[in-house]
């Protein structure tokens, strides 16, 4: 009994620590967006000072999962945490990554007039974070209805992206003075809908965990 509620407590801490790490993550979204549209410096730096943080803080519960399941040889339910809270940890690290790539194309655009008003980008990184805040609070809970919530929220995003990409494509048809700023923002648009899908996968991994099936979400 004291070697099952050790091992507990040890599946408890990984799961707090992969949800301070999402939170991080979270905040990365918002101020690559803000430096995006503000045209920010310090938003941008501070983007890139989370990425070593999370970079970091993903190696140690990588390597920790890995242990887990060396030493414990876990079985059943505690086998789908494990392995879940591997990929959720992949899935979060990616959204990071997608965040810093936003914050490179915002640094590369600093001095660039805007091609268009932003609108769509914002919303689709409200979204996001939205999304990624409710699946956090879902891995806490282990709350299946809040991640088909998050499926139907990615739907929005993906409508979104369709409609900037189509907006964008037609401005860069008008003008090869366009086709610059353009091409930076259609990686903008495919990174926020990267993360949407992300986010959707963390959602998947939390119904797995919770119920033992495999769901897809918003496919």
């Amino acid at each position: 009994m004291v070697l099952r509620s050790l091992f507990q407590r040890k599946l408890e801490k990984l799961q707090k620590e992969i949800i301070e790490m999402g939170q991080i993550t979270s905040q990365m979204i918002k101020n690559s967006m803000d430096a995006l549209v503000e045209r920010d410096e310090e938003k941008i730096a501070r983007v890139l000072e989370y990425e070593d943080l999370v970079d970091d803080t993903y190696s140690k519960l990588e390597a920790r999962c890995a242990r887990l399941i060396a030493t414990q040889a876990p079985v059943a339910t505690d086998l789908r945490i494990i392995t879940a809270a591997f990929k959720i940890l992949s899935d979060v690290e990616r959204i990071a990554d997608y965040s810093v790539d936003i914050a490179f194309v915002a640094k590369e655009m600093i001095n660039l007039p805007p091609l268009k008003p932003y609108k769509d980008f914002p919303r689709m990184a409200e979204l996001d974070t939205e999304m990624l805040n409710l699946s956090l609070k879902a891995y806490a809970e282990l709350d299946v209805e809040s991640c088909y919530q998050v499926g139907e929220m990615d739907s929005e995003v993906d409508a979104l992206y369709r409609r900037s990409f189509n907006e964008i494509i037609e401005l860069m048809k008008k003008s090869p003075e366009n086709v610059t700023r353009g091409a930076h923002l259609l990686l903008v648009g495919r990174y926020l809908e990267r993360i949407g899908d992300h986010i959707t996968n963390i959602a998947e991994r939390i119904i797995y965990i919770a119920t033992g099936e495999v769901k897809k979400l918003n496919r």
